[in-house]
């Protein structure tokens, strides 16, 4: 199984943090423009839940959170809300 992850931001330690509308530049257009064009995985590659639910939105099949959903507090919900009404 292929899957391309796309990230904006550097999750190492002590990388600087982007604001979500510039992780959000850098993604969401690049996975809008490969989801209709490709069978592969898309997954966004983030720990913030406004980043995440835009790359859904716009073609990712799956988020990679390397936070586990601890670093932005609303994630657990509306991840669930959104996996719901996928199925």
């Amino acid at each position: 199984m292929n899957i391309l992850d796309f990230g904006g931001a550097s999750t190492r330690p002590d990388a600087d943090t982007i604001d979500d509308a510039d992780e959000f530049a850098r993604v969401t257009p690049l996975i809008a423009a490969l989801a209709p064009e490709t069978a592969t995985l898309i997954s966004i590659d983030t720990r913030k839940s406004a980043v995440a639910e835009a790359a859904l939105d716009a073609g990712a099949e799956f988020v990679n959170d390397v936070s586990a959903l601890t670093y932005d507090l609303p994630s657990p919900g509306w991840l669930s809300r959104k996996a719901y009404r996928s199925a």
